[in-house]
């Protein structure tokens, strides 16, 4: 419903607002914002501190005391220590398989290229899809 308050789930998370912030500041002259490499160091915290921080309230919600990480962002090292000094049984795969799903999205789109599947430029994105649905 238009207008109505937007109910906050305990375990949502966006990074909207850092991003937004990274941004405005990188617009900013020289002389007057951070180092890249400082920017750089500071997104990275704020963002294992969130991480870490919604791992620690999904146990808490669930007293579920397994956690995995998949994905990109595992093989961020910072990261893995941080979650590895958590009272949780932790699975994280090996550096090597902690692989960005953009990757995973090209080849896809590679497969069905070469299998001859074209969509038109009259193709919408889908946010929810089920794996073999053709709509």
């Amino acid at each position: 419903r238009r207008g109505a308050p937007v109910e906050r789930r305990p375990l949502d998370m966006s990074f909207s607002g850092l991003k937004t912030a990274v941004r405005t500041h990188l617009l900013l002259g020289e002389g007057v914002r951070a180092a890249d490499a400082d920017m750089a160091a500071s997104f990275q915290a704020a963002v294992v501190d969130v991480l870490v921080d919604r791992v620690q309230a999904g146990i808490a919600h669930t007293g579920v005391r397994r956690v995995a990480i998949g994905g990109g962002v595992a093989a961020n090292a910072e990261l893995r220590r941080r979650l590895g000094l958590l009272d949780v049984e932790l699975t994280l795969p090996p550096r090597s398989r902690c692989t960005d799903n953009a990757a995973m999205i090209g080849l896809v789109g590679r497969m069905r290229l070469v299998a001859g599947q074209r969509d038109g430029l009259e193709a919408t994105a889908r946010a929810a899809w089920t794996p073999g649905d053709p709509t």
